[in-house]
């Protein structure tokens, strides 16, 4: 007796279904069946009545889509599929392909990372030395032979630990294959912040020296125009780097890029693509399966829940569960927490899920020398600078954990005292929505701030400052912030880099808020004279250079940076050694990016690296400090091969703690 059969026929846009009558009774099927028809079509013939009908589609793009759909219905149902056409028969044996390539590719990922292909291993590694001038290190080796092994890979390896180096040992391997191999790959397109721009053409130069010429191109002055005209060129550079924004804006001018190149895909700080829902994320999905390799880089896989996991695996292998779970299943899993009963054994599944597609160093295994011990700088405030703050510390707040007025009137409350200690002029400014986001959230912006969050809200009319009844209270403020001048915050970061700079070092500088690195920039001008340039989002179109004058100019000792701005894909190891923290946010994942700017691999034995931290006696200061070393320390207790721990938001209860504790 036959099996139930359905017979799916595609030419363009127009679809013919054939269904024997017994599938009529496979409820579950059919259901399923009805509602991919009805989700994808925009007209259909007799489908209720008849087990022969057609539909149209709006492209054939989307006739492809159902195809797929239907295709891997029938397989999990066990129902007979029969190709009508020839176009039909085509795409379904190129599905069997990559079914059968997902299968080889995750079997020989395993294998690669449990070490048990070690004669092909060290045949990978003298390859790679014949295509490189750059001798990686042993960790390195293993994270680029997994990469060509999995084809289709995340590498979650620390900030500082060689990704881009990895990347590009990959791509040689991979375009040294003859053409005729299909994991043969001839360019590389790098998706990334601005900040990686100038990364990607210094590493390449590094990695391969004169055993290839230099051929990276950024198309970040390109219009819209120009980028459609070099997609479709058959001249492009072997290595073609772009930001966000750019390929959100311009996602099917790269779409045809990569269906006329075999094409290695990375896609550099993957994080910032977390959310589904995202113009970015739904930018690069339409790429799917063409490029013939992948590769996610992050170091902050998942900065602030597991679901953050769900768009960067789903993207892997479009085709086929990865992750095992939905965006709502990982959602729920982060709010139970990661000691919940039923937490760990989830954990355990979704670990086993994808520890085929991702490789993972840690801080341990660069063995880099150890930074010296955090230089902690309390500053006592001055009387005037105590009255402000706790004028500002005693505006009333009724506290409801679960309301989010609440949330949002301690949160402003937060934002005035980091600035009272730090530089009072910035409460004559008005709250902004970025400092919401930004300083209690473990997230970065991408290149033009896009939200992901539709819920617009006005700050100002949560500030305290605002919200107070009484005019004369507004009056004391604003005279106490004329009485004070300059901070004794900034007096004590002038005078630390006037002495280290007396020493020849350089320094850079780390703050949370614009107005106060302009106006340190302004001091450190006037009173010490010294060059000094800032690093933050205002900055962004002349990054590139101002890096370079820093690493390679006596004439720049000092640059200000902004974490939220900077923190990511930058490298100042090789020339300045002290990092100075004038204020500190809430969000672990820019103090821990940051931190690693200047402690990375490729830190000689002998450098000492040095962190300072100025903080103001009993404030909120001391408490934001306690809580971003407590993540920093939880996350670097992740192992090799290892999720690394969820950074976690600080919860509405820790910000009542910090704002209630004494002393």
């Amino acid at each position: 007796m036959k099996k139930p059969t359905l017979s799916f026929g595609i030419e363009g846009t127009e679809l013919t279904i054939q269904i024997s009558p017994d599938i009529r009774e496979q409820t579950i099927f059919f259901r399923t069946l009805q509602s991919l028809i009805a989700k994808s079509v925009v007209y259909r013939n007799n489908f209720q009545s008849s087990d022969n009908f057609s539909v149209t589609t709006n492209s054939t793009d989307q006739s492809k889509d159902l195809l797929i759909a239907i295709y891997g219905l029938c397989q999990r149902q066990n129902i007979i599929f029969e190709p009508l056409t020839l176009q039909t028969h085509k795409l379904v044996e190129q599905l069997k392909s990559k079914k059968n390539d997902y299968d080889t590719c995750r079997e020989a990922a395993i294998l690669a990372r449990d070490n048990f292909l070690g004669i092909e291993y060290q045949s990978f590694k003298h390859s790679i030395d014949r295509l490189m001038t750059r001798t990686l290190r042993e960790y390195q080796y293993r994270a680029a032979f997994f990469a060509v092994k999995a084809i289709m890979s995340c590498n979650f390896s620390v900030p500082g630990s060689g990704k881009t180096s990895i990347a590009y040992a990959s791509f040689a391997y991979l375009n040294s294959l003859p053409e005729t191999e299909s994991e043969h790959v001839d360019k590389v397109l790098v998706i990334g912040p601005i900040s990686s721009f100038q990364p990607w053409k210094e590493e390449f130069v590094q990695c391969f020296g004169s055993k290839r010429e230099l051929s990276v191109v950024v198309l970040d002055k390109f219009t819209p125009d120009q980028i459609n005209t070099y997609c479709r060129s058959m001249l492009t550079n072997e290595i073609t780097v772009v930001n966000y924004e750019k390929v959100r804006r311009n996602a099917d001018s790269f779409k045809i890029f990569l269906e006329r190149n075999k094409t290695m895909l990375v896609i550099d700080e993957v994080h910032r693509m977390k959310n589904p829902l995202s113009q970015t994320s739904i930018a690069i999905r339409k790429f799917g399966d063409i490029p013939n390799a992948k590769m996610l880089l992050t170091g902050t896989p998942m900065p602030n829940g597991y679901e953050d996991l769900y768009t960067q695996f789903s993207f892997l292998w479009p085709d086929h569960k990865t992750i095992g779970f939905t965006y709502d299943q990982l959602k729920n899993l982060s709010k139970a927490g990661q000691n919940s009963l039923y937490a760990k054994p989830t954990i355990e599944v979704l670990q086993q899920n994808i520890s085929p597609y991702f490789v993972r160093i840690t801080k341990q295994m660069l063995q880099l020398p150890p930074p010296e011990l955090p230089v902690i700088k309390t500053v006592r405030l001055s009387e005037t600078e105590q009255k402000l703050y706790d004028l500002v510390n005693q505006a009333k707040i009724n506290i409801d954990p679960n309301d989010l007025t609440s949330i949002r009137l301690l949160r402003a409350k937060v934002i005035r005292l980091m600035q009272v200690t730090t530089n009072p002029k910035l409460l004559k400014k008005p709250l902004n929505r970025i400092s919401f986001e930004l300083l209690f959230n473990n997230s970065v912006p991408d290149d033009t701030e896009e939200s992901d969050d539709k819920d617009s809200f006005n700050p100002m009319i949560y500030d305290p400052l605002v919200l107070m009844a009484s005019q004369a209270s507004k009056n004391q403020i604003s005279n106490l912030i004329e009485e004070i001048g300059v901070s004794t915050k900034l007096r004590t970061v002038l005078n630390l880099i006037s002495d280290l700079v007396k020493q020849g070092n350089k320094v850079i500088v780390w703050t949370i808020f614009v107005q106060t690195m302009q106006d340190l920039r302004n001091l450190i001008q006037k009173e010490l004279g010294l060059s000094v340039e800032l690093l933050n989002g205002q900055t962004k179109n002349f990054r590139a250079e101002i890096i370079e004058e820093f690493k390679h100019s006596d004439a720049l000792p000092v640059v200000i940076a902004n974490p939220s701005a900077v923190s990511e894909s930058i490298s100042l190891h090789t020339c300045c050694h002290h990092a100075i923290y004038l204020d500190m946010s809430y969000n672990a994942v820019h103090y821990i990016q940051s931190k690693d700017r200047i402690h990375r691999l490729g830190l000689s034995p002998e450098i000492k690296t040095f962190y300072y931290y100025i903080q103001a006696n009993n404030t909120i200061d001391e408490r934001v400090y306690s809580r971003v070393i407590m993540k920093e320390v939880r996350m670097n207790q992740a192992i090799e091969n290892e999720l690394p721990p969820i950074l976690q938001q600080s919860s509405i209860t820790e910000i009542i703690e910090d704002l209630t504790a004494k002393g």
